[in-house]
């Protein structure tokens, strides 16, 4: 383990800032309120165009009218009640740049004119390239939001709940020209009671962000600083959850499908398909002292005495369709049209597509 040399007592830290609406929200919030740092730049995502904008309120009137369709899922993005950084940090007198800029050879040069002495990323979907991570007088720093390395990549709270794991955290590590492969910084574990949804264990993620925030800002000026090489091997990448790692297969068993579930809430519920019409189930139970072995997974059973249809999985067990998600609501399966007794559930993506 090596320490890092940090300036004199007394002296402003000036930071630039990398990310995006939620993990940065938090972040910059915090830094703006500390007087021992100066921001003195931001990448994120600049506020809404006028395509996003015209998408949103179509969506908006798609599921109004009730017309089904690509708008009509959604529910909420689990950062929706963040603050938008970029808006955040131009009220505050901060210079913003677009996400979209980090590959310009200019943006380089932009950076290094801010004169920052540490990089301080959080939630950035981009690698950053080395002729940026050269410009701090001190180091670069990235926050993940999980405890490395385990669950490198961009969507590790995602797969943590599907994996059905009862452990996340946050790791601080030096920002180096991979993802999530720098030396270690710090590491504050947050733990997950189970059924807890991905929305749920990233809004426990924010919570805890002030705090490490805090420390990490402390040691830094404080020159307490401990950097710790990550371990060999035991290291893994999970690729970008998304597509078909939120339909259901209902060759699985009821503790994977739910999984799934949790897993896309708040976004849509898991995703599946009736001849050919996508579905979106936000919540589903179990049934006992079914056998359904011998009818084919995703075929809809009967209706319980709630009216909540009755399905097939896997290990020829069953389950019920409780929640379902429709034109931006969640909302009771009861008397959905689409589930009639005897209809199939397509079983994979592939054969929904």
């Amino acid at each position: 383990m090596s320490h890092t040399a940090t300036g004199s007592d007394g002296e402003v830290l000036r930071i630039f800032l990398f990310g995006m609406q939620g993990y940065m929200s938090t972040v910059l919030e915090r830094l703006l309120a500390d007087e021992r740092v100066r921001v003195v730049g931001l990448c994120s995502g600049p506020p809404a165009g006028f395509i996003q904008r015209a998408r949103a309120a179509a969506g908006l009137v798609q599921r109004r009218l009730r017309i089904r369709g690509r708008y009509d899922v959604v529910v909420r993005d689990p950062f929706a009640q963040c603050a938008d950084p970029w808006r955040l940090a131009r009220r505050n007198g901060v210079t913003c740049y677009s996400h979209r800029q980090i590959k310009d050879p200019a943006f380089a040069e932009k950076v290094r004119a801010a004169r920052p002495d540490i990089l301080l990323v959080a939630g950035f979907p981009r690698l950053i390239p080395p002729s940026v991570i050269a410009t701090p007088s001190r180091l670069g720093i990235n926050l993940h939001p999980s405890l490395l390395p385990r669950h490198r990549g961009g969507t590790p709270n995602r797969w943590i709940i599907r994996n059905g794991e009862t452990e996340t955290g946050i790791t601080a590590h030096v920002l180096d020209e991979n993802f999530d492969t720098g030396e270690i910084l710090g590491q504050w574990p947050v733990m997950l009671e189970p059924g807890l949804s991905w929305g749920e264990a990233e809004h426990q993620i924010l919570a805890r962000l002030p705090d490490v925030v805090e420390e990490i800002v402390s040691n830094v000026v404080g020159g307490a600083l401990v950097r710790t090489p990550q371990p060999q091997g035991g290291g893994e990448y999970e690729p970008p959850f998304h597509g078909a790692h939120a339909w259901i297969d209902w060759t699985q068993p009821f503790d994977e499908i739910a999984q799934t579930c949790l897993a896309t809430r708040p976004k849509t519920g898991a995703l599946t398909s009736i001849d050919g019409r996508r579905q979106c189930i936000w919540s589903v139970g179990t049934v006992t002292d079914l056998d359904a072995g011998s009818v084919a997974p995703g075929t809809i059973l009967h209706l319980n005495a709630a009216g909540h249809p009755v399905v097939a999985c896997g290990l020829g067990q069953a389950l019920t369709v409780e929640k379902i998600v429709a034109y931006g609501e969640v909302r009771d399966s009861r008397g959905w049209r689409d589930f009639a007794v005897g209809r199939r559930f397509q079983t994979t993506f592939e054969m929904s597509a």
